[in-house]
């Protein structure tokens, strides 16, 4: 059954024998990230929360899944940079907003990051570069397992979006909130 599929009766994601593997696989996120994402499914309410640091050509945050005070699983954002708010080269600015997990045009899972002042249809999706030779944003949000230069160009880039964004598809509920600082 595809992990979309699967959820409780609250709309919590539970945990799949997939995503476990995929978790397995990486033993650094394994004692946080398996035990902790199977805690999910008891949680009242969840949050991500996102602490940035800007630089001249991107935005690079570490973003949390959260209840309450409590940390459950870690990740890192990549953003384009801070532009005051221009569509498409500039990052959304700090502040709480709702959001949703959809299905994109192209059939790829998605979050919409909803009452974004003066922009719409930014997303949280999968994507790996904000700047340099190649930038896959135009204002939304990429998830990842940590930074490194993919494509050597000297700048930070998402890598494992697929897997981070796997992650937050498992343990995110269809709405929930999305607080960046």
């Amino acid at each position: 059954m595809p992990l979309e599929n699967v959820s409780d009766a609250k709309g919590f994601r539970i945990v799949t024998t997939w995503m476990l593997k995929i978790l397995q696989a990486f033993p650094l996120y394994r004692k946080s990230a398996i035990k902790e994402t199977k805690l999910l499914n008891s949680m009242k309410e969840i949050k991500t929360v996102i602490s940035r640091t800007y630089l001249p050509e991107e935005t690079k945050g570490t973003l949390f899944v959260m209840e309450g005070c409590n940390k459950y699983l870690e990740l890192v954002s990549l953003e384009l940079p801070d532009k005051s708010n221009k569509s498409f080269i500039s990052c959304i600015p700090t502040g709480e907003y709702d959001l949703e997990k959809i299905t994109r045009p192209n059939g790829d899972p998605a979050f919409l990051i909803k009452n974004v002042p003066g922009r719409s249809d930014i997303l949280i999706h999968i994507a790996n570069f904000a700047a340099g030779k190649k930038i896959d944003l135009e204002g939304c949000i990429a998830p990842g397992m940590n930074f490194s230069d993919i494509n050597s160009d000297g700048f930070a880039d998402a890598e494992s979006s697929t897997l981070a964004m796997n992650l937050l598809l498992a343990v995110l509920p269809k709405k929930s909130k999305l607080i960046i600082i």
